[in-house]
């Protein structure tokens, strides 16, 4: 990777956390290493109102491509709940 994707990566420190039982990857319980490893999406603030924010990966070494898809509601300043 170079230019756009190196300056927006992250990756964290080694961390541990535990795999419980019926886990999505298969394995017994146990605890575990990780480090988390990734580019980050950086968005603009948005005005007020419904947004569709679409990642696209396409990854074939992770098994293939998906589409993350983010409904946002932005609410203006001060205005939660």
């Amino acid at each position: 990777m170079s230019g756009f994707e190196d300056r927006y990566r992250t990756q964290t420190p080694l961390f541990g956390y535990t795999l419980p039982p019926d886990n999505l990857y298969g394995l017994p319980p146990a605890n575990a290493l990780a480090i988390s490893d990734g580019t980050a999406v950086i968005v603009k603030p948005l005005p007020p109102g419904e947004h569709r924010i679409v990642i696209h990966v396409d990854a074939p070494a992770l098994g293939g491509i998906a589409d993350i898809v983010y409904n946002l509601t932005v609410v203006p300043r001060g205005h939660f709940g």
